[in-house]
């Protein structure tokens, strides 16, 4: 681990902790910056488990290798909102690229899992047929795994079938069983990645949306625009100044794609009040590519960033008197012993209404403080702010109620859900959703480019002209059940597949065993994915999974999501040079199994790369370990709770941020010394689980979230917690809250009604 301060490293960029031939001295500085100069060998676009895969491949040679990423953390595409199924490779047509990749990748993730440390079980899979119309299906099934190399298939019978399944479907009869395939969460396997591939030597930019490449026809070289942008609040913070619209692309250009910086202004997004600027020149892009955030820097001195919105404001008008009184009423009948509040002195009542409405006025007064100091102030002025607002919030932590859903910043708060234009840059971690500014358009250049971008990928291509392909999104929906849920199965469980919707809708219990359902499969190109309702949606994952596992509690519903599988107009994955440049290489349009396929997916590129020209020579000094970031508890043995506004814990080893995974501070601070970029509660989430238990980060159970907050900006150096990026809500969510009430949890139940197995 890193033992340098997190507040002294550059923004949004990993910093490579071992010694690597491949990293130069620019690239190795944590203190370095972007330069308009700088030629990489390979610059790979896109970090989900396909370019994470290719990123730590590459970093086993010399290559002098950039990822970039658009979103605000490595993993924000499809990879997170997937199954986290590795496949064996029985499905795919015999033939095809799928079929080529998947069964060889599925043979790697035993090694892989020994090295990286991300987790990985071969807990086997189960085709599930009903009647003999559906074993026939299963015959064909395993033949055609057969021709595509896949190893220990066998068809089990329905005795089998309900020893190794107790909890099946009545109506089950036979199924197709694989012992090869294998469960992981993927966004853990892809920060595993991309984060050995960051300790030996490639560099990774977060934040940076890929905005145009032009082509050297002379060398064959290209030249790559990234829009590196930075949350609104982070700049304020930090003072930094956005970037006007003048200094951004063309809107209408579909294959610029350039945001400027103000394009996220809405009436609840406080205004910057700077001039329209143009790129910096390069003396003085360093001073913000390095983007350092400092102990006691101060924020920018809009109003609307220290006080209310008007409709807060009025809003505060009514509803405080109203609150105040009713809590009066409460106070007197608790303060006198009473029932019958006629009883009461006539005296007595209004004198506790005044004394309560007045308590009540100044714990508001005391919630809505918002700290602020203009960008003259002095040093020490500064400081004593960070000091006094530092202060603040070890007290609001105890109450929270600022803002219950992502945060106590006004910055956060939510506007809507995450389109499939955000899912194409980031999803929930995309500029659009996360109130981004441009703070610089960053100019590099590469001999090679790897097209890894997901559901992007068909843009990124038009990039250089290549029209080749396009992207037709399929959507998926998942729901996630308590891990009291998980013991209802043993295996993945397919239903027998569908011809044109896939592998249909599965139930399976997750690596850390909670119990999930789903994906749906809907493509954006027809309207009845876009008619559809979350009811709808949340109805046909419960009944379809029904046919499977009939006794499941919809109570128990704790978390969905849903993810954008790049199914393209080819009708497969497109891993192939362009036919507009050579050097150009695609691995594109790679829907499920791509998880799978991902690690073999990365030996065909580096394949490609050598055929293409490319000399890549072994680095002598690759190390393919990395070490676990969560740490296995034995119970609550050696560590501690703390109650909310109490003294924490003061060994980081024993101090418990996340009561339900029993998340300690010092698991969290590993994540920040790693190699890759880590600066919101989110990232932190995907990496050690801190607000992944069934109670989601309830500030009303143990308000993790909020801690986690709060070692993020001692860490990192903000003035307050407010200043750390939270979880977005509603994102990709099919549920009516975050966190659902009880009268929500009906809904679900008599959405998800047993009927009897005969009707089913």
């Amino acid at each position: 681990s890193c033992k340098q301060s997190c507040a002294t490293c550059p923004r949004s960029r990993s910093r490579p902790l071992l010694s690597s031939s491949a990293a130069s001295s620019e690239a190795t500085s944590c203190s370095s910056s972007s330069s308009s100069s700088s030629m990489y060998d390979v610059v790979i676009v896109g970090a989900g488990c396909i370019g994470a895969s290719v990123a730590r491949e590459l970093s086993r040679t010399t290559a002098r290798v950039l990822l970039i990423e658009a979103g605000d953390d490595v993993t924000q595409g499809a990879t997170k909102g997937n199954s986290g199924i590795v496949h064996a490779g029985y499905d795919d047509t015999p033939g095809s690229v799928r079929a080529k990749f998947c069964w060889p990748g599925n043979q790697m993730f035993a090694q892989l899992d020994r090295e990286l440390h991300f987790g990985f079980q071969r807990s086997g899979s189960l085709v599930v047929a009903r009647g003999p119309d559906e074993e026939k299906i299963l015959q064909e099934l395993m033949e055609r795994g057969h021709q595509n190399g896949v190893e220990n298939l066998r068809i089990i019978d329905q005795e089998e079938l309900r020893r190794r399944e107790p909890h099946i479907h009545s109506k089950a009869t036979a199924a197709l069983y694989s012992p090869d395939a294998g469960t992981l969460t993927p966004y853990e396997f892809s920060i595993a990645l991309a984060e050995n591939a960051a300790d030996n030597g490639v560099e990774v930019r977060i934040r940076r949306r890929l905005v145009s490449v032009d082509r050297d026809d002379q060398n064959g070289s290209f030249s790559l625009t990234m829009d590196h942008w930075e949350p609104r609040f982070y700049c304020e913070e930090a003072g930094l100044t956005p970037l006007g619209p003048s200094a951004s692309e063309d809107d209408d250009d579909e294959s610029k794609l350039a945001s400027s910086a103000l394009d996220t202004k809405s009436e609840s997004t406080p205004t910057l009040d700077t001039e329209q600027t143009k790129p910096a020149p390069a003396s003085t892009k360093a001073s913000k590519s390095t983007l350092v955030s400092a102990a006691g820097s101060s924020r920018s001195s809009s109003s609307s960033s220290s006080s209310p919105s008007p409709t807060n404001s009025s809003l505060s008008r009514f509803v405080m008197p109203l609150a105040a009184a009713c809590l009066s009423v409460f106070t007197a009948s608790n303060l006198f012993g009473v029932e019958n509040l006629a009883e009461v002195s006539p005296a007595v009542v209004p004198a506790a209404v005044l004394c309560t409405m007045a308590v009540v006025a100044s714990v508001y007064q005391f919630l809505q403080y918002t700290p602020s100091s203009s960008s003259s102030s002095s040093s020490k002025t500064a400081a004593a702010a960070a000091s006094s607002s530092t202060k603040k919030n070890q007290y609001v932590k105890s109450v929270d109620l600022n803002n219950l859903t992502v945060g106590a910043d006004p910055e956060h708060e939510p506007r809507e859900a995450v389109s499939l234009e955000d899912m194409r840059w980031g999803g929930s971690g995309s500029k659009e959703r996360n109130n981004g500014v441009t703070v610089e358009m960053e100019k590099v250049r590469a001999r090679y480019v790897i097209n890894c971008a997901g559901i992007a990928s068909d843009r990124v291509a038009n990039m250089i002209g290549d029209h080749s392909f396009s992207i037709k999104p399929r959507l998926g929906e998942y729901l996630l059940l308590h891990k009291d849920q998980g013991h209802l199965v043993n295996h993945i469980l397919f239903p027998v597949p569908d011809p044109v919707k896939g592998k249909g809708v599965l139930v399976q219990r997750t690596l850390w065993g909670n119990l999930i359902l789903g994906p749906t499969a809907r493509d954006t190109s027809d309207a009845a994915t876009l008619e559809a309702s979350a009811d709808d949606i949340n109805a046909y994952i419960l009944s379809r999974c029904r046919h499977l596992i009939p006794q499941f509690d919809t109570t128990k519903v704790i978390h969905s999501f849903s993810g954008a599988r790049a199914k393209n107009s080819r009708g497969d994955w497109i891993i192939e040079p362009s036919a507009i440049a050579p050097n150009f290489i695609h691995a594109a349009g790679i829907d499920s199994p791509g998880l799978a396929g991902s690690p073999a997916i990365a030996l065909e590129v580096v394949r490609l790369l050598k055929a293409a020209g490319l000399n890549l020579e072994a680095d002598p000094h690759f190390n393919p370990l990395r070490a676990p970031l969560i740490t296995p508890k034995d119970g609550w043995r050696g560590i501690r709770c703390t109650a909310l506004g109490k003294p924490p814990e003061s060994d980081p080893r024993r101090n418990v941020l996340c009561k339900c995974e029993k998340v300690t501070e010092q698991e969290v601070l590993e994540c920040l010394r790693r190699s890759l970029p880590v600066d919101n509660t989110q990232a932190v989430r995907k990496r050690v689980r801190a607000g992944m238990g069934h109670c989601q980060g309830d500030p009303g159970n143990y308000g993790c979230e909020q801690r986690v907050a709060e070692v993020l900006a001692r860490e990192l150096g903000y003035s307050h917690p407010g200043q750390v990026g939270r979880r977005n809500w509603p994102a990709t969510s099919t549920l009516p809250q975050r966190w659902p009430t009880a009268q929500q949890k009906s809904r679900l139940h008599e959405l998800g009604a047993s009927p009897s197995e005969e009707n089913q």
